[in-house]
């Protein structure tokens, strides 16, 4: 999935650390506006599939467990196989499994739906904050975290309203289907755009062979939903 080879550092200099961040901040402000517009969407969902209010919030928790769990493996594995690899496979779930949301049968299968969009999601949330920090220059990167934080604050403020105008005119369905259009332009974007070495900040030293932590990886994910369905 890498795109045709470019020099990082014209790519990034001047204006392509801007145009890098957008293609990172586009993914990041629709990810957690889907997280914080469905709160708005729970009564239409346990009416169309004819649930209780308190099982309807699955569609959140397992959201959210997931997102909790994978955080960390996640990171670990960008690091492995490269923050771009993890990144763009991460819009591909998110955008697979929101369409598989807008059209799950049953509640069910909405909430695998709603699973496969957040493991799209923790890929994302990953490495979106360590590529931002990895195309500006080390003397701006307090800019770079307080600009992915506003791109965050954003979508987390934008997702609510967002959903309150879309549900007045359309079904809860286009919530999701809506979210699929900005996750291409990210992808296509980050694509052709993000730069794999820099991004991941690769050293010279390829010789070196990393690992993947299976058993803390299983068992950090295991506490993590163990501890989520214990309080709920």
């Amino acid at each position: 999935m890498n795109a045709p080879a470019l020099d990082s550092r014209d790519l990034y200099d001047g204006a392509g650390k801007w145009k890098a961040f957008a293609a990172i901040a586009i993914s990041f402000t629709t990810m957690v506006m889907s997280m914080s517009m469905v709160f708005v969407a729970l009564s239409a969902i346990a009416a169309d599939y004819g649930v209780t209010l308190r099982a309807v919030t699955w569609v959140v928790i397992a959201q959210a467990l997931t997102i909790s769990a994978l955080m960390m493996p996640m990171g670990r594995f960008a690091d492995i196989v490269g923050r771009k690899k993890v990144h763009l496979i991460g819009l591909i779930l998110f955008a697979g499994g929101a369409i598989f949301t807008a059209f799950a049968p049953t509640f069910g299968i909405l909430i695998v739906a709603r699973v496969v969009m957040a493991v799209g999601n923790s890929m994302g949330q990953s490495v979106g904050m360590a590529m931002v920090i990895s195309v500006f220059p080390s003397n701006e990167r307090g800019k770079a975290i307080g600009s992915q934080t506003t791109a965050v604050a954003v979508g987390g403020a934008s997702g609510p309203i967002i959903a309150g105008l879309v549900l007045q005119v359309m079904p809860w369905e286009a919530l999701f289907l809506m979210l699929v259009a900005p996750i291409s332009i990210a992808f296509i974007a980050g694509y052709f755009i993000l730069d794999e070495d820099r991004v991941s900040q690769r050293t010279a030293d390829r010789g070196k062979s990393p690992t993947f932590d299976w058993i803390g990886a299983f068992l950090s994910a295991a506490a993590i939903i163990l501890l989520g369905l214990f309080d709920n």
